[in-house]
């Protein structure tokens, strides 16, 4: 594959991506996955949230379900969002797959506590 000069390039996929798995939208995010690590870009980021909470462009109605869900993996966009941001200003850092799966582990990200869990 080919970078085309790109330093870093972050890629949203979710829990359970995997380029051989029996349902169609894990295997499409996991072969997502795969062809990205493919290219010979220097720096990549791979986010794997569980259900992405209080999209403000976006209205799904199986994530409004979801919010109430215990045992689901969950984030706020919002953390979503400056966790990637932080990742990207990383420097000088070589390929890196960055997993994001809750709340928690965001938490462990930026040294925020979001409380209410």
């Amino acid at each position: 594959g080919q970078s085309n000069n790109i330093p870093h390039f972050s890629l949203v996929t979710g829990v359970g991506a995997k380029a051989s798995s029996c349902f169609l939208y894990m295997r499409v995010k996991g072969e997502t996955e795969e062809a990205v690590k493919a290219t010979q870009i220097p720096r990549i980021s791979i986010f794997r949230p569980g259900a992405l909470l209080n999209r403000d462009n976006d209205d799904r109605l199986g994530e409004k379900i979801l919010k109430y869900v215990p045992f689901v993996a969950k984030i706020e966009t919002r953390v979503m969002s400056q966790a990637m941001m932080l990742e990207a200003e990383k420097v000088n850092r070589e390929y890196t797959i960055c997993l994001l799966y809750t709340s928690d582990a965001a938490d462990d990200l930026l040294c925020v506590d979001l409380g209410g869990r």
